[in-house]
């Protein structure tokens, strides 16, 4: 097919696709209606607020947030965010060491690095930080120095070596041997993992420090410490046991639940006017889509007011939106650009 023949195809192909989806553009329907953040005359107050979360955290009175910001040093820099009660103005951070973290209910907050490879220098570059969310207070966990990991994984570098000498066997026979030995290993390290790590051991939880290796949060009466490698293998009896296995028996750490800020109906769009029909993106979307003004309607105890936006998607209903805070009491109104405390 020559070129003149595919234009002529797609054009005759594309057109009526098009036309099928195209809207007549409108004048402004309300050109009395400002455009936001201007409204209408109202009592409704909007103040200007410089963070947006999407949830919080509460521990005691106080509610807190997870959040980043670019730094001169680094790209971005995790924090802690405490609010004041209308959840809207921050009163103070701390800088997270590490980029990931775990929130234990009681109020401390373990950061940590995960690496997507397994190697030692990682303990010895990285730590485990527990900070007191309420104080701020920071602590470093240390690692075990012993790996479990290490020694289940050395036997089987042991039993190739073994096994050379072996070679006048059957080869059923060797398998034989080598299940002995294995079960043999595993057997010790069970009893060495219940009289060592497990004497006295309170509360557990897992943290992914490395890939492949399964690292461990264990409390113990006077300190925490950090299980760097746990083995696992399958054994349903109580002295084959793998050490994950025997830590699921212990009670867990309980992480600390977040609260989702809820959309409200304070908020809704009453009149739209199409000014403009574009296609969709992808590079064989012929779907058009369109854009031009919305206009709302803003309800408020009782209070109203009115705008309109210029909208590059005519139809989405959530470019503005309003939230209620997990205070159960304070309403924020937001948008891409701005976010705003609303008040009487």
């Amino acid at each position: 097919m020559n070129l003149v023949v595919r234009i002529v195809f797609f054009t005759f192909l594309i057109v009526p696709l098009i036309s099928c989806g195209r809207k007549e553009t409108e004048k402004d329907k309300h050109p009395e209606l400002p455009f936001f953040p201007e409204t209408t005359d109202t009592k409704i107050k909007f103040e200007k607020i410089d963070f947006y979360p999407d949830s919080f955290y509460k521990i005691d009175e106080t509610y807190f947030n997870i959040g980043a910001k670019l730094n001169e040093h680094s790209p971005l820099d995790i924090y802690i965010f405490s609010y004041k009660d209308d959840l809207t103005t921050k009163t103070d951070s701390i800088l997270l060491d590490n980029d990931h973290y775990y929130i234990e209910e009681s109020g401390f907050l373990y950061s940590y690095n995960f690496s997507s490879k397994s190697d030692d220098e990682y303990y010895e570059n990285n730590k485990v930080t527990r900070i007191n969310i309420k104080t701020g207070k920071k602590k470093h966990i240390d690692y075990l120095k012993y790996d479990y990991g290490e020694e289940h994984q050395n036997i089987f570098e042991i039993n190739r070596t073994y096994e050379k000498q072996l070679t006048h066997l059957s080869d059923s026979l060797v398998m034989e041997i080598r299940s002995k030995r294995i079960d043999s290993v595993e057997r010790e390290i069970n009893k060495k993992f219940k009289s060592t790590i497990l004497k006295g051991l309170q509360k557990v939880t897992e943290i992914s420090l490395q890939s492949n290796h399964h690292s461990f949060l264990l409390q113990y009466e006077n300190r925490e410490v950090i299980l760097k490698n746990a083995p696992f293998w399958h054994n349903e009896t109580e002295e084959g046991r793998s050490p994950i296995d025997l830590l699921k028996d212990y009670k867990e750490y309980k992480p600390l639940k977040n609260s989702s800020l809820e959309i409200t109906e304070n908020i809704h769009v009453f009149d739209r006017a199409v000014q403009g029909n574009y296609l969709g993106g992808g590079r064989f979307n012929t779907n058009l889509s369109q854009s031009g003004i919305q206009y709302y309607e803003l309800n408020f105890k009782n209070e109203k007011t009115s705008f309109k936006l210029e909208a590059k998607n005519l139809y989405d209903d959530e470019i503005i939106v309003t939230y209620l805070m997990p205070d159960k009491k304070t309403i924020i109104l937001y948008s891409n650009e701005e976010q705003f405390k609303l008040s009487l």
